[in-house]
Parts: C-alpha cells; structure tokens; sequence
C-alpha cells in the first residue's frame, strides 16, 4: 500500500512553469522549482487550477503535487533537504 505525500505551490500566470512552494506560515520553502524538476523528484501532477493571490488580487496557476514516499526519493527539490 502506497504511503502519499502531498505538496502544492503557486506560478504566476506569465511563468506557469516556474513554482514556488509555501509552508503554513507562508514562508517560501522552495522558489522558483522547474515543473521537469519536480517530476524528476517523482512528484506527480494531480491537479492545476486558476485561483487569486489574496493580497494582490492577481490570478495566478495553483498545482497540487502527490509521491509515493516508499519510493526513497530525497526530500524537496534538485538536492536533499536534510530529511
């Protein structure tokens, strides 16, 4: 049985393949993640939608990502996170 984890993050509408990803408190983990990245860290595109930055008003792309954690990929994105 497969262990998800999933993660979700957000592209400006003029750089839809450029994602930044956020923690609870909306402090950037990640900036600026290559969509051929992400996919080479075995994160699977689930879903993309249009949504609204709160504050500014500006549409943006929002992705959700999922990965199978038994796969023992490292954590976050290009090099391990210490995790």
């Amino acid at each position: 049985m497969a262990i998800w984890e999933y993660i979700h993050g957000f592209a400006g509408i003029d750089r839809p393949e450029s994602i930044t990803f956020y923690d609870h408190q909306d402090q950037a983990l990640y900036r600026d993640v290559a969509l051929k990245i992400i996919g080479q860290h075995g994160w699977e595109l689930v879903s993309v939608i249009m949504s609204q930055d709160p504050e500014t008003r500006e549409s943006r792309y929002e992705y959700f990502f999922k990965r199978n954690r038994e796969d023992g990929y490292p954590a976050g994105f290009g090099r391990a996170q210490g995790n």
